[in-house]
């Protein structure tokens, strides 16, 4: 029964031998964590040029009050922004100013700068049955009119959702008057290769060679700077319109012909394209006579 000392005695090194590599192997491991952790240091994020298009200093809206209702080009979206990239006007709010750019903030997400030219600030006025306005719906910059007041809260149809809805009781610090001619968050439209086209107006301002220009949000949000004159307001002045009457009407960005079928007011007229199926359902702001040149 000798012969199994020297294996056990072998057995019991190489156990042993083994324990300690483990061991060896294990402290290097533990030791390289925390330079593992800080390999992963995230920088913060800085904030969007407040006035990627540069332009022209404007100066920020008198009266407005922190938390009053606007509507703005968000943050990520002013990133790299150029003329012919993708935005929206949502409805945001002014927190302050920093020097000469305002402090807004969308929902709940951060503070940012921002040119007063991305942004829409609504007007207040008198309302009354009929009045053209804008208001938030869905958190989105939208048109409609205002059918009736009810103690403290208006009652307003939207007419460029392509669709009736029912009347809204909103609260009139949330709502802007439209003027006529061409204002900020009205309707305009101007003469192109392809046609007439449907855009939304956001601001304006002399530029350093002289000319005034609007920055424009047309079809899916396409931005653009236009000059003043080759825009015309929507919608024209003293616009009457019949049943029967050809019509053009602003359909995917772009005015197209059509006959006004049926007016349901105070503001969504139904117009039916020719060769065409559903008919469409506009606002006052997107809808003109065929014979306007």
């Amino acid at each position: 029964m000798r012969w199994y000392w020297p294996l056990a005695t072998l057995l019991v090194a190489g156990c042993s031998q083994g324990a300690g590599d483990t061991a060896e192997t294990a402290i290097p491991q533990a030791s390289s964590a925390p330079a593992l952790e800080q390999d992963f240091v995230l920088p913060p994020q800085s904030s969007p040029d407040p006035n990627p298009l540069d332009l022209p200093p404007t100066p920020i809206p008198e009266g407005l009050e922190k938390g009053q209702r606007i509507f703005a080009i968000p943050s990520e979206m002013l990133r790299d922004l150029t003329p012919g990239h993708v935005v929206e006007m949502q409805a945001a709010y002014f927190r302050g100013s920093e020097g000469n750019a305002m402090l807004v903030r969308i929902g709940f997400g951060p503070t940012y700068p921002v040119h007063p030219g991305y942004v829409v600030v609504p007007q207040q006025g008198r309302l009354g049955r009929g009045v053209r306005v804008i208001a938030s719906y869905r958190g989105r910059l939208h048109h409609g009119i205002v059918t009736g007041l009810r103690r403290d809260r208006v009652l307003v149809m939207f007419t460029d959702l392509g669709f009736k809805l029912g009347d809204l009781r909103l609260d009139p610090k949330r709502i802007g008057k439209l003027g006529s001619g061409l204002v900020p968050g009205g309707f305009a439209v101007r003469s192109t290769e392809q046609g007439l086209a449907h855009v939304l107006l956001v601001s304006a301002a002399a530029h350093p060679d002289g000319k005034r220009r609007w920055l424009t949000v047309g079809h899916l949000g396409h931005t653009d700077l236009v000059e003043e004159e080759q825009l015309r307001p929507l919608p024209p002045k003293r616009l009457r319109l019949r049943k029967g009457d050809a019509v053009r009407a602003a359909w995917q960005g772009t005015m197209v012909p059509g006959t006004l079928r049926d007016f349901d007011r105070p503001g969504i007229y139904t117009v039916k394209r020719p060769r065409s199926g559903a008919p469409l359902l506009v606002g006052p702001g997107m809808i003109m006579p065929a014979t306007d040149p």
